[in-house]
């Protein structure tokens, strides 16, 4: 139930994101989201092109991405090029929370957008998703700014493609202590082709990338 406003299910409140007020709209539509019945898609979808309130719009996106209808997917890659930051922001999380390999193109171009936000949360869309025209791209988010990298990072590593191998070992000798823990971590999800820069890291300055380079290690050599 979305606070001030009685409903009793999803189909009765789809009528209410027609109503004037805003702030309604976007309780309505953060509703819809809790409840992940797929009735609500299309009306969201209307909301999130049509509504003139950035607020809601957002919470329209975010919707979308709780029920997780494939249906949505369109509706949300034109949202990346929404003139919010909030919702393009939201569309590329919910995006990635969808998985759909229809929105690989346009969360590579997200991450070129002006919002370091988009562009963490495309980089980790990339990574959920899984596709493999994400890993070039990805790559060169590594030179972006640190949570960009982090989360590129991330995402190269359940991606598992070698050629990543020696741009996140470059990390390692990174001036940022996260980025080489996040460094070390995405080298481990690669496996066999990043041991050698693993072994390496046991004499890595960081004590946090010292020991997972150490439990990576008795990892793979136990098959885990």
């Amino acid at each position: 139930m979305p606070g001030f406003v009685y409903v009793k299910d999803a189909k009765s409140a789809l009528e209410l994101l027609k109503d004037r007020d805003w702030d309604t709209r976007r309780a309505i539509a953060e509703y819809l989201g809790k409840e992940k019945d797929p009735i609500a898609t299309e009306p969201l979808c209307r909301l999130l092109k049509e509504d003139q309130v950035d607020g809601v719009r957002y919470a329209a996106a975010a919707a979308l991405g709780e029920i997780g209808d494939r249906g949505a997917v369109e509706s949300l890659i034109l949202a990346l090029k929404d003139e919010s930051s909030g919702v393009r922001w939201s569309a590329a999380e919910s995006r990635g929370k969808i998985g759909d390999p229809r929105a690989v193109e346009s969360l590579v171009a997200a991450l070129s957008d002006e919002e370091r936000w988009v562009r963490d949360r495309a980089a980790e869309a990339l990574g959920t998703i899984g596709d493999s025209r994400a890993v070039s791209p990805l790559i060169e988010a590594l030179a972006d700014e640190q949570s960009v990298i982090e989360n590129a990072a991330e995402a190269l590593g359940r991606l598992r493609d070698a050629s990543a191998v020696e741009p996140l070992a470059r990390l390692l000798g990174d001036r940022r202590k996260r980025v080489q823990e996040k460094a070390i971590r995405a080298l481990g999800d690669m496996g066999e082709p990043a041991i050698g820069f693993i072994s390496q890291a046991l004499n890595h300055k960081n004590r946090r990338v010292r020991r997972a380079a150490k439990e990576i290690l008795e990892s793979l050599n136990s098959g885990g």
